[in-house]
């Protein structure tokens, strides 16, 4: 009965530890608004729509208001994890920020040229 519990236990965790996904790459960087003091901002625009996978970036949004997408630029410290055919962006407290296939409001702006992506630095929102 011991070994019984014994393998039941290691199955579960193996299982447990199988379904964390396998890390994929997403775009990350600083936000260009912290400063030195803790205090972060960030535009005060928006972007919704589609978060979708991305083959180079990670992920992307495709904006309903420009009618484009472009490779989203999460907050340094953001990681990226397979879920099934999607990917989960997660912060750095291991929180589930984002999922690809979902609606999103997400705060900030485009920015840069190489690639031009959208500077996620505040709130993201499921719509």
């Amino acid at each position: 009965m011991r070994w019984f519990r014994l393998l039941f236990t290691l199955s579960i965790a193996l299982a447990v530890v199988g379904c964390a996904g396998k890390p994929v790459p997403i775009l990350t960087g600083p936000n260009p608004f912290a400063s030195d003091d803790g205090i972060t901002g960030c535009y005060t625009n928006f972007a919704v729509g589609t978060l979708v996978v991305d083959a180079t970036y990670g992920t992307a949004i495709t904006d309903e208001s420009i009618g484009g997408t472009g490779p989203v630029l999460w907050p340094t410290g953001y990681t990226g994890r397979q879920s099934g055919s999607e990917v989960e962006v997660v912060d750095r407290e291991g929180h589930v920020v984002a999922r690809t296939g979902n609606r999103y409001q997400i705060e900030g702006a485009f920015t840069g040229d190489n690639p031009r992506a959208w500077l996620a630095c505040g709130y993201v929102l499921p719509k």
